[in-house]
């Protein structure tokens, strides 16, 4: 496999066209958080590795992880090379999420692969289950939407599956917004699914100590 990040991998076999290519955003510098925000502890291990460990739980996904801010700290703390996946490096990270998609989409788009849809998912949402996601995927995979997405209230966001179709405006994005423009061109052909207490946000020192001790029982 192509690697252009010199990070030993193991290979995946795309097996069918209803396979699903999963873009894992992990490029931010986590500016607020005052530290690596991938590599916060999580679970026994860091918010990075476990988004990774409950996507690869999921059968027919291929990853495809894009990091830019901190990469040589986050690649010498994480046994990457544990994972089947692409490694992605955005050198563009500063000028936002689009950026880092676009990385992604690239890289899929260069594969010469039909995927069933591209999935597109933040490594700092370690409440999204494998369960989840792969409830997205059984509802994406029934052809009645163009788009799954999960709710925020009155928005929707990522996690999301889109349609290989959907590939060329995602990579027309620009800056910070991530895909919340194509979810609203295309809002009559989307589902909205409801995490319920699972998307949470975790963008302060003190907002990620609440949430750790609620979730590690201290």
């Amino acid at each position: 496999m192509d690697n252009p990040c010199g990070i030993k991998q193991k290979p995946y076999t795309i097996k069918t066209e209803e396979d699903i290519a999963v873009v894992v955003l992990a490029a931010g510098a986590g500016s607020r958080m005052g530290r690596i925000k991938q590599l916060l502890p999580w679970q026994g291990t860091t918010l990075l590795e476990h988004c990774l460990k409950t996507l690869g739980r999921i059968k027919g996904v291929h990853l495809h992880l894009v990091l830019g801010a901190h990469f040589e700290a986050i690649t010498e703390a994480c046994a990457l090379q544990k994972y089947p996946m692409v490694v992605l490096r955005n050198p563009n990270w500063q000028d936002g999420l689009a950026s880092s998609l676009h990385v992604g989409i690239h890289a899929i788009a260069q594969r010469k692969t039909t995927f069933a849809g591209v999935m597109v998912c933040l490594a700092d949402q370690p409440f999204f289950t494998s369960d989840y996601y792969s409830t997205m995927i059984s509802l994406y995979k029934k052809k009645e939407h163009r788009i799954v997405a999960t709710g925020y209230g009155q928005k929707s966001g990522v996690p999301a599956i889109f349609q290989m179709d959907d590939m060329a405006e995602l990579l027309a994005l620009q800056g910070d917004r991530g895909a919340q423009r194509i979810m609203q061109n295309h809002k009559d052909e989307m589902l909205v699914l409801d995490a319920g207490d699972m998307n949470q946000d975790m963008d302060t020192p003190a907002r990620y100590r609440a949430l750790y001790e609620l979730h590690h029982n201290l």
